[in-house]
């Protein structure tokens, strides 16, 4: 939302319609253009995106024997036929443009046969790619506010292969307290029986990812975390 002048968020044209929709509806209740806080994913949840099997094939173009390259590009063309190869930029361009199945395949193959052969493990790339201030951060938790315009139409070019669509708005700014999404969600947080809502379950936070959640900030709630 920093990086992305106009888009407070991007993803498949489903996800962000439900998103703007629902702010929509806040604006409706408020007069206001709503505030949008998303929350922290596991380590796995960057899998959906192509960087980090884009960092397993540059990594391996740069550290393999060109013996086993050829056996890389081999095994790939299993999966995309006509591969240009780990090192080019058209066979980065062929991973980016093939399906969420393709890439997950191609990145087990890599982690599970290569990993030893100077290649990354899936594990590696995602330390890689992630962000070195969210690193011991907990699931669920809140960093990002930014500002939904829900009056505006839906971005059709984000300018991202694996998240086409773009909800529009504008980053504000960074929360100065470690909070989680339940805190900002009580109603939530009760209707699901979360005892500390700093602490939610794994299928708590596998609720989060189903539709967009939303609440009113009021003074009392600010108060209680701090603010």
């Amino acid at each position: 939302m920093f990086n992305n002048p106009g888009q407070v968020w991007a993803s498949a044209k489903a996800p962000s319609n439900a998103i703007i929709k629902n702010a929509q509806m806040l604006k409706d209740i408020t007069g206001k253009d709503p505030l949008y806080m998303p929350w922290r994913m596991a380590p796995t949840g960057g899998d959906f995106a192509t960087m980090t099997g884009e960092t397993m094939l540059r990594y391996m173009s740069n550290n393999m024997g060109k013996g086993t390259q050829r056996s890389v590009n081999a095994d790939i063309k299993q999966f995309i036929p006509n591969f240009k190869g780990m090192g080019s930029e058209e066979g980065i361009d062929q991973f980016r443009n093939a399906s969420d199945k393709t890439r997950k395949a191609l990145k087990n193959l890599i982690d599970t046969k290569y990993r030893n052969e100077g290649g990354l493990s899936i594990g590696e790339a995602r330390l890689a790619v992630a962000d070195p201030n969210q690193l011991m951060a907990a699931d669920s938790g809140l960093q990002n506010i930014g500002q939904i315009f829900p009056d505006f139409p839906m971005i059709q070019s984000s300018g991202h292969k694996a998240y086409p669509k773009g909800v529009p708005g504008q980053g504000l700014g960074v929360l100065d307290k470690d909070l989680s999404a339940f805190e900002l969600l009580p109603n939530a947080a009760e209707s699901r029986g979360i005892i500390d809502p700093r602490n939610p379950s794994q299928q708590d936070i596998r609720a989060l990812q189903m539709k967009p959640y939303a609440g009113i900030l009021t003074s009392d709630m600010l108060k209680k975390l701090g603010y």
